[in-house]
């Protein structure tokens, strides 16, 4: 019998975030030499990819019988992509409103300077106006940035045309991009919408320092593909953080992003084949009003860190692959969620909320969520959800969130609101319904588990209407086969419209008031099925919920912790494979791992207290 290797030693510190030591990729030593290799050129990462999806264990995960099946994420870097030499570049020199060069292909006028052909360009100084690139379209053109500070009204660096544009930013250097908080645009235009703006295909790399100011709109816009292999990047954007409409890669660099809406995503929701996030290499934070991390079609991790300490929802995407990586995520909904097409789930979720987001959860039946009258936007976080079938805190008038609906199925005093069609109000629901059903962009989201969708701008209480079905979306899917993953959510944590299955790496999660799984607040819910059959998971949790047994065939313990702040497990020789810290005052928690093998004999300590027992397959209870 092939004997298993044992877990590596695991540390979790459980506070308002999420940190871990030390822990298995759950890819070999030659997967990972190829991960960090895919810099190199041709993206070797995605062999390992091919390979694992070519196992017969992961066929049943990954087989997708959807309309785009053959088609698959393929990330390479050109030779233009890695370029970062400045040898035989154009000079040019920003002072203010002027600019010294000496080259036909560079223009300067009206507050703007023209890049008007092939070739690489040095820019330094300090610039009132915008840089343009408009080149032929056969053109790639390559922009070092050595010491660069641009203030613009209107999208310091607009790329309009151009086969490629590359940006480098040359060592030892800070540079600046800053726009204005509101764009005047001819009429029937709406772009560019970006203080770093590029119509066309989009890198970045260097080892210097880009910082970038969206304080009209985004941050970083590529309409195309945008490839992000160095520097370290800092974007503060009202709306999203850095997008490539197409596609976007990270395969180095560091980026800190703050963003009102979307942290980091591509949005091309109309082409099977685009629309996808791959993450290979790099170091990645993130704090966002909406989505940290936003795919409309494959999401894919296989390295580099992800740091994630403020989100609605942390990972999205319709596929969701994670093969390496060390990810760290925090929200107030879905840490990791995959989700396409209408949504599916509660009887009511999501009410209103605050102003553009609508972003507060009902429980199973409840209306969540804050209001205002007249669409102003919601009150404070002293809002409540119902619990099956409660309706939950609607807003009172003033916008304080403070109308409590009983566990019962009670509606705040004065509710006269009407039910969607096919449902039924509960006994007592009267009066008037406070604040306005949603405004602008009422129906632009619906989310993943709820009946109810986002709230519109503004905050009423019910938000966009979703499908009240529990089907599996076809096609989506999360897929754990590496990496680490630590997460904690304020609804679910681990969400599938479709699919769920872990075959390796670690997934350590904070859900201290969630049933692993199961419905209210699960830490793992899906609308398909769900299979653990390796790695390892690690929950600290309300209660594991009976239907997670049928879907575990590794050996797994759950115990009540009784107030326990520190969970080790040793094995029968005494060296130490897995220690946690409960500081989330979760009341259990559940070991699922293949490092334990069934048969042998495992001590489970709580805070000094011990609990011997003998593996088995299947989840056993210690007390």
């Amino acid at each position: 019998m092939k004997k298993k290797a044992p877990i590596r030693q695991i540390t979790a510190l459980l506070l308002g975030t999420l940190l871990l030591s030390s822990c298995g990729s759950g890819v070999t030593e030659e997967q990972e030499r190829q991960i960090v290799s895919a810099k190199a050129g041709n993206s070797a990462s995605y062999a390992v990819i091919s390979a694992y999806r070519a196992s017969p264990a992961a066929q049943a995960q990954v087989t997708d019988t959807s309309a785009d099946a053959d088609y698959y994420p393929a990330v390479s870097y050109s030779d233009f992509d890695l370029d970062e030499s400045a040898e035989g570049a154009v000079k040019i020199a920003l002072n203010g409103t002027g600019a010294d060069f000496a080259s036909d292909a560079v223009t300067l006028g009206d507050g703007v300077l023209t890049i008007g052909a092939a070739g690489s360009y040095l820019l330094t100084g300090d610039f009132a106006g915008q840089i343009r690139v408009e080149a032929a379209r056969e053109d790639n053109v390559h922009l070092i940035f050595a010491g660069l500070t641009v203030e613009c009204a209107m999208a310091p660096l607009c790329a309009v045309s151009a086969k490629n544009v590359s940006v480098t930013l040359a060592p030892g250097t800070e540079n600046t991009l800053t726009d204005g908080a509101d764009y005047t645009f001819a009429e029937g235009e709406d772009e560019p919408d970006a203080a770093m703006y590029s119509k066309t295909d989009l890198t970045i790399n260097g080892s210097g320092a880009l910082t970038v100011n969206g304080n009209y709109k985004n941050g970083i816009v590529s309409k195309d593909d945008l490839i992000i292999l160095g520097g370290t990047i800092t974007v503060n954007a009202v709306y999203n953080g850095i997008k490539g409409k197409d596609s976007l890669t990270v395969g180095g660099g560091i980026l800190n992003v703050t963003a009102g809406n979307d942290g980091i995503k591509s949005s091309n929701d109309e082409d099977s084949g685009r629309g996808w996030v791959v993450i290979e290499d790099g170091e990645i934070s993130i704090r966002a009003g909406d989505d940290a991390v936003h795919a409309e079609t494959w999401l894919i991790i296989t390295g580099g860190t992800v740091r994630v300490a403020e989100s609605c929802e942390g990972l999205e995407g319709r596929r969701v692959e994670i093969y390496g990586g060390d990810i760290e995520v925090v929200s107030s909904d879905d840490a990791v969620n995959a989700a396409f097409g209408s949504a599916a789930g509660d009887d009511f979720g999501r009410g209103g909320g605050k102003q553009d987001g609508g972003d507060f959860v009902g429980k199973n039946g409840g209306f969540g969520g804050r209001s205002g009258e007249d669409g102003e936007a919601g009150g404070q976080n002293d809002w409540a959800s119902g619990v099956n079938p409660g309706m939950g805190r609607g807003g009172n008038r003033d916008g304080r969130g403070d109308m409590t609906g009983g566990a019962d199925g009670g509606m705040p005093e004065g509710f006269d609101g009407e039910m969607p069609e096919g449902m039924a109000p509960p006994d007592g629901f009267g009066g008037e319904m406070p604040g306005d059903p949603g405004g602008e962009d009422t129906f632009a989201r619906e989310d993943a588990q709820s009946g109810f969708g986002r709230g519109g701008k503004g905050g009423g209480m019910m938000g966009g209407m979703g499908m009240m079905n529990e089907e599996p979306e076809e096609g989506v899917y999360i897929l754990m086969a590496g990496g680490t993953l630590r997460a904690q959510g304020g609804n679910d944590i681990i969400d599938s419209n479709g699919t769920f299955e872990q075959t390796g790496g670690v997934i350590v999660t904070a859900g201290p008031s969630m049933t692993v799984y199961g419905e209210p607040d699960g830490v793992i819910d899906t609308n398909g099925t769900m299979a653990l059959t390796g790695g390892t998971f690690v929950s600290f949790c309300r209660n594991v919920g009976s239907a997670l047994t049928s879907a575990v065939s590794l050996p797994g313990v759950t115990v009540s912790l009784n107030g326990a702040e520190t969970v080790t497990l040793t094995d029968g020789a005494g060296e130490v494979l897995l220690s946690a810290a409960n500081d989330t005052k979760a009341s259990s928690v559940l070991l699922i791992s293949d490092g334990m093998t069934a048969g042998l004999e495992y001590v489970l300590d709580l805070d000094g207290s011990a609990y011997p027992f003998t593996a088995e397959n299947g989840v056993q209870s210690l007390r």
